[in-house]
């Protein structure tokens, strides 16, 4: 099985608050509020500094999840380790809900808004792969998981770039970690 782990991944999903917890105790990831149109615009090195925090919070969350993934690729029952590599999987979508609306809630500089929308598609995209991992690891489904996992690779290679290409350090330092769970299952 192969998951694609970024730091900075993230959804569709737009709520004004999502709470993850890696199951270790760390803090939840709250999305801030979207910018209003009275609020001022952010600069663009002010941007990356938010995002490059954000993406480096998370990344402890992820971590913890990336070791507990290893574990359970360890495990010697089949059935055990899908459902375990579900659990993480879908708990790292769910962190990643978190971390695009904290992005999002930030807004784009101006002038870069079609840069920031690509980077937000990108890691939205992240999301939902990981959301296919989880329902395939929940199924069993191997070749399933193979296959969502190399689209995965693709994607984190593609976010990786285009955040290294705007300036962004943490987020494009930290995109593309990816596991293989090795053994037949």
């Amino acid at each position: 099985m192969a998951v694609a782990l970024s730091a900075c991944g993230g959804s569709d999903d737009k709520a004004s608050k999502t709470e993850a917890s890696d199951g270790g105790g760390g803090a939840p990831v709250q999305a801030a509020p979207a910018p209003t149109a009275a609020a001022p615009r952010i600069t663009k090195s002010r941007y990356i500094a938010r995002v490059d925090r954000i993406c480096s919070a998370a990344q402890a969350r992820l971590t913890s999840l990336q070791k507990k993934i290893i574990f359970a690729s360890k495990i010697s029952d089949p059935a055990e380790a899908y459902e375990r590599y579900a659990d993480f999987t879908g708990q790292a979508a769910t962190l990643y809900s978190g971390v695009l609306g904290q992005v999002r809630g930030l807004g784009a500089p101006p002038g870069d808004q079609a840069e920031i929308e690509k980077l937000n598609m990108l890691l939205a995209r992240s999301g939902s792969i990981t959301r296919e991992l989880s329902a395939a690891a929940a199924s069993h489904d191997s070749a399933r998981l193979k296959d969502v996992g190399a689209q995965g690779d693709i994607i984190q290679r593609r976010y990786r770039s285009a955040a290294k290409a705007y300036g962004l350090r943490q987020c494009g330092a930290t995109a593309g970690q990816v596991l293989q769970r090795r053994g037949n299952r």
